[in-house]
């Protein structure tokens, strides 16, 4: 689903996925060609360091469930976050996602 936003947002949206799985990093990429999701950023966060907390540092991307989005804006503010499965396909989820990318 992914995957289709972001074709259907073009360059409007960038899909960035983040992999938390610790070990070999191949089977990301297994498991991203099951869903037919192999054309989005991925980035693997195998140590956790995006969303754990460190003596000096909040996290940047806090986990309140799997799957969590986090909507970043141009300027790199987070705007939103929706925790559990989402439709990005629907006619709501792509005004949402329109108004985000313009901001």
């Amino acid at each position: 689903m992914l995957a289709k936003a972001q074709s259907a947002m073009g360059d409007l949206l960038s899909v960035v996925t983040v992999s938390t799985d610790e070990g070999n990093p191949a089977r990301v990429t297994t498991y991203l060609r099951s869903l037919g999701a192999l054309g989005l950023k991925t980035v693997i966060d195998d140590r956790g360091q995006l969303s754990k907390e460190s003596a000096d540092q909040p996290p940047v991307f806090p986990l309140y469930g799997i799957p969590v989005t986090y909507l970043v804006t141009r300027s790199r503010r987070i705007a939103g976050v929706i925790s559990g499965a989402t439709d990005w396909l629907t006619p709501e989820a792509q005004r949402l996602l329109a108004y985000y990318a313009a901001v």
